[in-house]
């Protein structure tokens, strides 16, 4: 059983976080929204008998409104927090296109821009984390969790000269060095303060970009390849925040994840490819044995434990596909897939060398 309260529930990355939060009907997860009435309707709509889920109205714009709803908070769980997820955040789509020389060119809306972007990410979630503590300390948990971005990462943008949504991603800055700080104040009492990214996701946000926005993503997307050359595209909403929660939950200050920035698989790689494929050749020229190797990763190899569904077809007529009849039975799989290229390498399963990851 866990206590959550989490910020901006009423779509996108922060309803998914309280869909999962309430998966367990032991937990109680307090959604913080502006416009309650519609989210109500939402939850009741897509997440019918969730009677663990509870809705109260705050706007990281307006103080006495989270003030407000932090007690009500109070009421519902008791006194107490285990998890505050700060997920609510501004980003504009005024300034997501083009870089801060451009955007300079109309210095009244840069200004509104930046100003709007510091106080929701950064003044905001100052004010919910500090209205919020003195719940998270009698919790058992102990954890405030800000939702960040790979954009903040300044090593990134500089040499990916990735110069896109600027104000979003000084806030995001400006935000993972408000955690650090509190983690440096709060640490030492037991309490978790840190920042988790969720990639590249599709929330809908450039829904109706125009022909040269499009474009422009497009060139953007170029270089979140030429950072992760698998990169193939923006994940959902339901795999980013599973990933997230789970590097929320494992997280520790024991383990040196206080004031850390991290990404949704708990280091500095802000983007993976799904799937990594090998190639090699066993034996050579001469040798009894000369045969061709396919590997197949379903998953990146850090996360390869992780079990994702998966299908069978016919891979070549003289060769064998190890695993096959896992994937028949199961219909998932949770493991590297080498396919020698003849059924002469009953050894493949054993072999110690290491197969190039293309």
């Amino acid at each position: 059983m866990a206590t959550y309260l989490i910020s901006g529930v009423s779509r996108g990355l922060g309803f998914e976080f309280l869909r999962q939060a309430s998966n367990n009907p032991a937990n109680t997860v307090v959604g913080l929204v502006r416009n309650k009435t519609a989210t109500e309707k939402k939850v009741s709509e897509e997440l019918p008998d969730r009677k663990n889920i509870r809705l109260v109205r705050g706007d990281l714009d307006d103080y006495v409104s989270l003030k407000t709803a932090i007690d009500e908070t109070a009421d519902i769980t008791g006194g107490a927090l285990d998890y505050v997820i700060a997920n609510a955040a501004y980003m504009s789509t005024w300034s997501a296109y083009d870089p801060l020389g451009v955007l300079g060119k109309q210095p009244e809306e840069l200004e509104q821009d930046l100003l709007f972007s510091f106080k929701s990410n950064v003044i905001g979630n100052i004010h919910l984390f500090n209205l919020s503590l003195p719940l998270i300390f009698r919790g058992r948990v102990k954890k405030v969790i800000a939702i960040s971005s790979g954009f903040a990462d300044a090593d990134l943008t500089a040499k990916f000269n990735i110069h896109d949504s600027a104000p979003y991603s000084v806030s995001k800055a400006a935000l993972n060095m408000a955690v650090a700080k509190f983690s440096a104040e709060y640490s030492t009492q037991g309490i978790l303060f840190m920042t988790v990214s969720p990639g590249m996701v599709d929330t809908g946000l450039h829904k109706d970009a125009t022909p040269e926005q499009q474009q422009k993503i497009g060139v953007l997307v170029e270089k979140f390849q030429a950072y992760a050359p698998h990169f193939t595209g923006p994940t959902t909403a339901e795999v980013a925040v599973g990933l997230m929660l789970s590097v929320a939950e494992k997280a520790s200050i024991e383990a040196g994840d206080g004031g850390s920035s991290v990404s949704q698989f708990g280091n500095k790689e802000w983007l993976k490819a799904g799937v990594h494929v090998g190639q090699v050749t066993i034996g050579k020229d001469g040798d009894n044995v000369l045969n061709g190797v396919t590997v197949i990763l379903p998953r990146h190899p850090d996360d390869i434990y992780i079990p994702c569904y998966a299908g069978m077809y016919t891979l070549n007529g003289n060769g064998k596909a190890s695993g096959s009849y896992q994937i028949a039975d199961w219909g998932y799989t949770s493991a590297v897939r080498p396919s020698p290229h003849s059924p002469l390498c009953p050894q493949l399963l054993d072999f110690p060398g290491k197969f190039p990851l293309m």
